[in-house]
This record gives structure tokens, C-alpha cells and sequence, in this order.
């Protein structure tokens, strides 16, 4: 019932503070949002050549289409420097092209957005309006994160980030990350994937082999055509179509 290819003419606007249509549910042929209101951060993994750098430049274009350079911008790690055209200029706040660059690139971040994580002196009834902090909202976009992340026991360029992840919804910090699934099990060892899971932020499963078999909630490799992807939540798994964002 799914399209082969689902332009992006075809799915609602962004809207809200941020909700995204990433594509079409496969039961319902309806459109499947992400809220980075309520999960922070999103997760993309799959082979290669099977959509995954589609959804960065799928959350690129909403990020640009919703926000104004003063209400968001964007950090992107990119080896290939793909997606760099697709950024605006006045949006950017850093870009990294290896894991020494990323690395200090999160480590300013962390200090900038650690600010904004509320103290005890902030009642609960403040933090849906975030009011005691100004400045725009940060997206980290990070497009095949393996060839970022180091060895076991060299730990992950985003661990300044780490301490923060949890209150991300409050400080305005968000996270995208694109990664193989080439030693996925040993892949959510890293303490950064495995927070944001823990955290019930969500994962896109592209197409990938057998052989990795079963490492994110539900979810069982399956064999899809490029854009086709498994949503998977704490909750279950769904068939999605990705929207096409691509040139």
C-alpha cells in the first residue's frame, strides 16, 4: 500500500515548537509525526544507500520552513559535507567533519546550552514555557555517527552532551543522529544512544541484514526498498514510508 517514493510536497507543514511529519503509516496511509516537544531526539539507523541521510535533509527543511536563524540553529556533522548546501548560512552554529572536531563542538554546546538547565528555584508550572533562558533552540545533526564514534572504551564525542539529555525538552536541545547498523548491537553500547533510547526518543530502521539481528526494542531486520523504515518506539514497531527530501 506504501508509494516507492513519498515526495515531500505530500506531507503536512511542520508545525507546532517542533512537529514534524516524517512520512505515511502503513495501516492507516496517514501522516506519522515526530514531536521534538515531547521526544527531544530522534535516532536513524539502516544500511547503506537506504534513506538515512533523506531524514536529516527531511528535518533540515522543517527546521528552516518553521524557525527564523533566531528561534533555531543547527549544528551538523557531515564527513561527506552532503547536507552542508542545505543549511542556510545564518542557521549554522558549527560544522565537523571528524570526531575531534565533534568533540569540541559538543563540548561548546554543553556549555552554552547547560546554562539553560533549570535549577531548583524554577517551579514546575515555568518549564513548558522555558522562560528563564533566551537564545534559539539547538538541533544536532549528525549524519553517519560511526565514523565519529571511537573505539570501545574511547567513549563518544557527544559525552559532554550526555549530562544534558535529559532535560533536553526544557533547554531547547535536540539530537539527530544517522548511524550503519554495521556491529548495531555494539552500537547502542555508546552511552549517548543508549541515554536517548532510555529516554523514549524513538528510531527509524531502515533496510539492513539478518546477520545484526534484534538490537532496538521490537524491532527484527527486514529486508525494505530505500525510504521504507520501521518506527520504533518503547511502546512497538510500525511500517512507515519516509518522505523524499532529496535533490
Amino acid at each position: 500500500m506504501l508509494p516507492a517514493k513519498l515526495p515531500l510536497d505530500k506531507l503536512p507543514a511542520p508545525e507546532g515548537d517542533l512537529r514534524v511529519a516524517l512520512g505515511w503509516d502503513e495501516q492507516r496511509l496517514a501522516p506519522v509525526w515526530h514531536d521534538f516537544g515531547v521526544a527531544p531526539h530522534l535516532m536513524v539507523f539502516g544500511d547503506a544507500e537506504t534513506g538515512k541521510t533523506n531524514v536529516l535533509r527531511l528535518t533540515i527543511d522543517a527546521i528552516t520552513r518553521r524557525y527564523q536563524p533566531d528561534e533555531a540553529r543547527i549544528l551538523l556533522a557531515d564527513t561527506r559535507r552532503d547536507l552542508l548546501g542545505m543549511v542556510p548560512e545564518e542557521y549554522r552554529v558549527g560544522f565537523a567533519v571528524d570526531g575531534e572536531s565533534l568533540t569540541q563542538l559538543a563540548g561548546s554546546a554543553a556549555v552554552s546550552v547547560g546554562k539553560r538547565v533549570p535549577g531548583p528555584d524554577i517551579a514546575p508550572e515555568r518549564l513548558p514555557r522555558r522562560d528563564w533562558w533566551t537564545g534559539p533552540r539547538l538541533f544536532m545533526l549528525i549524519d553517519d555517527y560511526d565514523l565519529y564514534a571511537g573505539g570501545p572504551g574511547s567513549g563518544s564525542p557527544l559525552n559532554p552532551l550526555a549530562p544534558m539529555l535529559a532535560h533536553s525538552v526544557n533547554i531547547g536541545l535536540h539530537l539527530v543522529i544517522s548511524r550503519s547498523t554495521s556491529g548495531a548491537m555494539r552500537a547502542m553500547m555508546d552511552p549517548v544512544l543508549r541515554r536517548i533510547w532510555e529516554l523514549g526518543s524513538p528510531a527509524l530502521l531502515h533496510s539492513y541484514p539478518k546477520e545484526e539481528g534484534k538490537f532496538i526494542g521490537e524491532a527484527r531486520p527486514r529486508t525494505l526498498p530505500a525510504g521504507r523504515a520501521q518506527l520504533v518506539t518503547r511502546r512497538g514497531v510500525r511500517l512507515m514510508q519516509i518522505g523524499y527530501a532529496g535533490p
